[in-house]
Parts: structure tokens; C-alpha cells; sequence
């Protein structure tokens, strides 16, 4: 499991990602925990490698205020997702199709490129609140759904779209992450073996320089793997 998440943070955070989705993918076939105590894994997990990441990246990257209000839009909804946790059934089909869902829109993401469609910031704001729920339902940070969408209108560069995604997937984790802990998950309970991996596996990842590592080849990897994965919890 711990070079499981390594390799997951390492992965994630070479393509601007926390992870999350995939943590989840994992603990939810390979444990017995909880669905509450999964999240609350996952979204740490998740916290770390993209906090991380904000940081290596700051002085390369001006953060935009025009983001703040979809930052806040999301955060709302992840928040209030968190408070009704589902059944353990549904959380699978729910987690399932989330993962379904988010690893179509990886591998289409270039394709859309090319499209003339334009998502207006109404559309963009909806699409964010809708994407916190998710997130605050699954344990989910939420970019990895975030990031084509804003490609796909053109949002800004590809670096400011990564730095948004971050931020995005870091405060929809802490939100969820203090919702969790009001509601009885405690630090004692974590497994901190599995966030030493993750802070390492997001460090290297991070670093990892495009000369020689392309990130579309990440993101179809990535893809292939959330697919799979959706497929296969939706299956039991």
C-alpha cells in the first residue's frame, strides 16, 4: 500500500493533480475501512501533495483573483456534501461513475482543444459548485474534473489552469477534512505511513521536468487507470 500511494502522488503531482480519486479507488478494494474513514485518507492525502505543490510552484505561477470566487463556489457545496454522508452501497456506485467520469474527461481532455465551444464564467461557476459536491460526496478534491472544463473554455494557460486545479483540490480537502474530523474521525486512526509516501511520492513529482516526461502520456496512463478502476468497483 505504501508504494502504492507513492506511486500515485508521484504520478498525480507530475500532471498538477492530488490524487485522490485514485486513494480512494485503492483503500475501497483493498481495505475494510469505512467510507468516512476512507475519505478521511484520502482527502489528507490529497491536501499534502497539492499543498505541496502550491508552494514549489508560487513564484512561477501568478495566482489570478478572478479564481477566488470559484475557489469559494465549489468550497460551499463540498462542505454541506460532507454532512450527508451516503450508505455504503450508494457511496460505491456514487465513487464508481465519479471515477468513470473523471478518467473519460482525462483522456478526451486534448481532444477538446480543437473544440470552438465556451463555457461563460455562469457556466464555469455552475460546473464548480456541482464539482464540490462530488468531491464532498466521494472524497474527491474535484480537479480532475475542474481542469478540462477550464481548458475547454479557454480559461488561461496551461500552468494557471494547473495552479487552479491545486488550489481547487487543496481547499475543497481541508474543508472536507475538518467536516470529517467534527464528525468523529480522528488523527489517531490514520495510517501516517501512507501520507509520508504521498508527501514524497508529490515532492518528486513535482520536480519531475516535461524535457523528458510528457504530461499528455501521464494523463492517458492516468485515464486508463481511473477507468479501469471505475469499471471495476461499479462491477462488485
Amino acid at each position: 500500500m505504501i508504494l502504492a500511494f507513492f506511486c500515485i502522488a508521484l504520478i498525480y503531482s507530475s500532471a498538477g493533480f492530488g490524487g485522490g480519486s485514485m486513494y480512494v479507488s485503492v483503500l475501497s478494494s483493498a481495505t475494510p475501512l469505512p467510507s468516512a474513514l476512507l475519505r478521511f485518507h484520502a482527502l489528507i492525502c490529497n491536501a499534502l501533495v497539492t499543498g505541496q505543490g502550491i508552494l514549489q510552484w508560487k513564484s512561477e505561477v501568478a495566482f489570478p483573483r478572478s479564481a477566488i470566487s470559484l475557489l469559494i463556489t465549489a468550497a460551499i457545496p463540498c462542505g454541506v456534501a460532507v454532512f450527508f454522508p451516503l450508505s455504503e452501497a450508494y457511496f460505491l456506485k456514487t465513487l464508481g461513475l465519479a471515477l468513470l467520469l473523471a478518467g473519460m474527461m482525462m483522456f478526451f481532455q486534448e481532444k477538446w482543444a480543437i473544440w470552438k465551444w465556451h463555457l461563460s464564467s455562469i457556466q464555469l461557476h455552475i460546473a464548480a459548485f456541482i464539482i464540490g459536491g462530488v468531491g464532498g460526496f466521494t472524497g474527491i478534491g474535484g480537479g480532475i474534473y475542474l481542469s478540462p472544463l477550464l481548458h475547454l473554455s479557454r480559461w488561461g494557460n496551461a500552468k494557471e489552469i494547473a495552479q487552479l486545479s491545486a488550489w481547487f483540490i487543496f481547499i475543497n480537502s481541508l474543508v472536507s477534512i475538518f467536516l470529517l474530523h467534527q464528525q468523529g474521525n480522528q488523527w489517531n486512526q490514520l495510517e501516517w505511513t501512507w501520507m509520508i509516501a504521498v508527501l514524497l511520492g508529490g515532492l518528486i513529482g513535482s520536480r519531475i521536468s516535461i524535457s523528458w516526461l510528457k504530461i499528455q502520456h501521464i494523463r492517458w496512463v492516468t485515464a486508463f487507470l481511473l477507468i479501469f478502476a471505475g469499471i471495476r468497483i461499479l462491477m462488485k
